[in-house]
């Protein structure tokens, strides 16, 4: 028995979803690679980035899912307004807690990045992001520096949005220790609605 598609308007008539336009095929043509141009986590639209201040021991998360292999050798963010103290960046794994997608074990991080000054901060890893899986960016800083960040329009909304509202849901975040990044995601979560995201750059 042949196997239908699901069916698709083209062009005013119904027909079977074609293969061309399948999800597996879009996927391998997106998320272009070229050198000196990281990709930030979450951005969609391509807006301007703004700034956000940061919650002192604020743990963010930021789902993150890739259509291609991506090779990390480092992460970094952008302070703008410096403070004394020092930030984290990592990678963890997806996790299920209460029939819920959520951040699981943390599998790499760079550690102790200067936010007292204002420029990039990059720490080196290497780590293989693998294509459609989903994987949470996350973020913890001990001072409440300021950084480049998403607006709410260039956001993903993989999240979904708050129910009997309009606001989406920007990021998963809970309180943690200075910028300590766990070895296991907390096991509850708050979530942020309609709040810019810091930019967490992604350096192939």
């Amino acid at each position: 028995m042949a196997i239908k598609r699901p069916l698709v308007l083209y062009g005013g008539r119904i027909e079977e979803l074609r293969v061309e336009d399948s999800m597996p095929q879009l996927a391998q043509i997106a998320y272009p690679k070229r050198s000196a141009t990281p990709k930030i986590v979450g951005d969609a639209a391509g807006a301007n980035l703004v700034t956000v201040v940061l919650s002192p021991s604020r743990q963010y998360f930021i789902p993150l899912a890739v259509p291609r292999e991506v090779v990390l050798t480092g992460l970094r963010i952008s302070v703008t307004t410096g403070l004394s103290g020092t930030a984290s960046i990592g990678i963890y794994n997806n996790t299920e807690v209460n029939d819920s997608d959520a951040p699981g074990e943390l599998l790499d991080s760079v550690t102790n990045l200067d936010i007292g000054t204002t420029g990039e901060k990059t720490g080196s890893l290497s780590y293989t992001l693998q294509a459609g899986t989903l994987y949470w960016a996350s973020m913890i800083a001990s001072s409440g520096a300021t950084v480049r960040a998403l607006p709410i329009g260039s956001q993903q909304t993989a999240l979904g949005r708050v129910i009997n509202a309009i606001g989406v849901i920007s990021y998963l975040h809970a309180d943690g220790s200075g910028s300590t990044l766990p070895a296991t995601a907390p096991g509850t979560l708050s979530f942020a609605a309609a709040a810019s995201v810091p930019a967490i750059y992604l350096l192939e």
